[in-house]
């Protein structure tokens, strides 16, 4: 394999872009190379090249649905114009094949702009979901008695014995290996691959970096995944020692993955975004969270959550007590001549809504469901042992609610997180976010590393000199 496909390559010099087709209501133009020089830097996405005019007058053409000729002046007024690509071939100066994907390309004055979401590196492709491989290794920064302490050497099935996974440690590198039984789309492999760092970061407490991905279609066939930009974006947390969950030996990953995939990725996504996010406020990171820790519970638990009052035996939910609540104050609205006086026409209206209101009255609050996360597990109940000790575990929560609503709904409250405690409920919500996570997909934690992980919050929060407020909560 050229050197081009290395994992030390920061950028493409090129080169050459090939078959290029354009569709517009006239009929179709394709353009088979452009000669440009452009230099393609992998940690951006966008580069620009000056070819000559054929490139130019194909896109006057698409939006004036005739050829004409080349102005200055007709490439000002149309330089706001884009048009989008699924994919665009190129070859570099080497003569090696790539392919932006997911792309808009667009003139400004006498250069073209292109944007893309993704390269690979080593092949001309023309979809994820239509190109199939067998094989994938992919590479993750490696963070010496974190990430590695806890991939080590491991063999398990996914994806119904499908794919196996290999994972090890190798001259200071972290590998993840997939072989399918049989060919499958790069989207479908990508997406495994993804799911697999994501599991992860729940015990390493970050998402590992993707230094590459090498995709396999037998052995002849081989390809580079340069960018990651719809994968994972680079984590801007950092995997300490304070962070880390070890896990216990002897894991089923297999049963964890499979329950993984089920859960719902859109507040996983969440919960990534609020501690990646760097231009998040403090309270949005706070409020980000609580309101991952009710989604996920009032999902993946919601019968749980049910009130006492409106749970039949054996835990199904009780819809007559609401049923009943709901007739009764409805109709004692509707007879009440107060009520038809003050109101008049409107009275149905209110009804209506005094429905709405009584809608979730089956439903724990929000407090009683943070209450009810951090009572999960023996585990989760040693987050917040100290605020419980220290009898200001009600206030916490508390404050919690008001954050929330303040940040979400404008409510105002006397009582919220000062901005230290909003830092100390960001450290506390996230290490039980996914210490929750952990125990429903089944992976078991080495109780030691728990303790280090809140030693190190309580710490930074609790004796510190210039953070001692052991009395009560702020």
């Amino acid at each position: 394999m050229s050197k081009s496909n290395s994992r030390y390559m920061t950028e493409i010099q090129g080169g050459t872009l090939v078959d290029i087709v354009f569709r517009n209501k006239s009929g179709e133009m394709q353009i088979e190379k452009i000669n440009a020089n452009f230099t393609i830097d992998l940690k951006k996405d966008k580069f620009e090249i000056c070819p000559d005019d054929t490139l130019l007058k194909a896109f006057i053409m698409h939006y004036y649905y005739n050829p004409c000729v080349l102005s200055v002046s007709l490439v000002r007024e149309f330089k706001h114009y884009s048009y989008e690509f699924e994919y665009i071939h190129g070859l570099d100066n080497n003569d090696i094949p790539f392919t932006l994907l997911d792309c808009s390309v667009y003139p400004s004055d006498k250069r073209i702009n292109i944007v893309w979401n993704n390269i690979i590196i080593g092949q001309h492709i023309k979809d994820e979901d239509t190109y199939f491989v067998d094989r994938m290794k992919g590479e993750v920064n490696y963070t010496k008695g974190n990430f590695s302490y806890n991939i080590k050497k491991n063999t398990y099935d996914i994806a119904s014995g499908s794919i196996t996974v290999n994972t090890y440690s190798k001259e200071k590198k972290d590998f993840f290996e997939l072989v399918s039984t049989s060919p499958i789309s790069l989207k479908e492999m990508k997406d495994c691959f993804n799911s697999l760092l994501k599991m992860y970061s729940l015990f390493v407490g970050y998402i590992p970096i993707i230094i590459e991905m090498r995709f396999f279609c037998g052995e002849p066939t081989e390809f580079v995944y340069a960018t990651y930009h719809d994968i994972l974006f680079s984590s801007n947390s950092k995997g300490g020692n304070g962070k880390c969950l070890h896990l216990l030996d002897s894991q089923n990953f297999s049963a964890a993955y499979e329950k993984f995939t089920q859960k719902n990725p859109i507040v996983f996504k969440m919960f990534r975004n609020a501690l990646d996010g760097r231009d998040l406020m403090m309270e949005s990171k706070a409020v980000i969270l609580i309101q991952c820790l009710e989604g996920y519970f009032s999902t993946h638990h919601e019968k749980e959550l049910l009130k006492p009052e409106f749970v039949k035996k054996g835990g199904a939910k009780n819809a007559e007590p609401k049923k009943i609540l709901i007739e009764t104050i409805e109709n004692a609205l509707k007879e009440s001549k107060e009520i038809n006086d003050l109101f008049g026409k409107k009275c149905e209206e209110i009804i209506n809504n005094v429905k709405t209101i009584l809608g979730n009255i089956h439903k724990m609050s929000l407090k009683q469901k943070l209450e009810f996360a951090i009572n999960h597990t023996e585990y989760t109940k040693k987050i917040f042992a100290r605020e419980t000790k220290d009898k200001f575990l009600d206030e916490f929560l508390q404050k919690s609610c008001n954050t929330r609503n303040l940040m979400s709904h404008l409510y105002k409250s006397d009582k919220y997180f000062t901005p230290r405690k909003t830092k100390l409920a960001i450290k506390k919500y996230e290490l039980l976010f996914r210490l929750c996570f952990l125990h429903d997909i089944g992976l078991e934690i080495n109780e030691g590393s728990l303790d280090n992980c809140i030693s190190v919050i309580e710490r930074e929060f609790y004796e510190n000199p210039k953070n001692v407020d052991n009395k009560k909560a702020e």
